[in-house]
């Protein structure tokens, strides 16, 4: 009888340690943004150039982002708006547990106002989004500086 009750404890043992480590595995496939800046540049995978408030003469921006918690390759899409207008939808790859991809958008100079960018799984869930704004340099409004390097 003894040793029967040991079987079967060391057969439930067993089993509960087999689901926690299903369970951990399954937490660690979820994404999860760790970081998103918009910035006049990426060097040495990191933003460059990182505000909030951009002149309208910037040229290029890049919306960096840093992905957390992916196992299996995915992909995520940075959809970027001006105002309720979507003027682009990026599709980008992710492959790894920590990964770090960005996308570009050519903003033009009379595309001034609000600006956000979301990061869309391929789902089609919001993860995060990043509100930013585009200032006309010929009015009173002044770019505040807002770059963390």
């Amino acid at each position: 009888m003894y040793i029967k009750f040991n079987i079967v404890k060391n057969f439930l043992l067993t089993l509960f340690i087999l689901i926690v480590a299903l369970i951990d595995l399954k937490a660690q496939s979820i994404l999860k943004i760790e970081r998103i800046a918009v910035s006049t540049g990426v060097e040495n995978r990191q933003p460059v150039g990182e505000s909030d408030t951009f002149a309208d003469s910037v040229g290029t921006l890049f919306c960096y982002t840093e992905i957390r918690g992916m196992g299996d390759s995915t992909t995520v899409s940075h959809v970027w708006y001006h105002g309720e207008n979507r003027r682009a939808d990026v599709k980008l790859n992710v492959r790894g547990y920590r990964w770090r991809t960005w996308s570009t958008k050519v903003i033009q100079k009379d595309w001034t106002g609000d600006w956000r960018v979301d990061i869309v799984s391929a789902d089609g869930k919001i993860l995060k989004s990043k509100r930013f704004r585009i200032i006309d340099t010929n009015s009173n409004e002044v770019a505040i500086d807002t770059t963390s390097n």
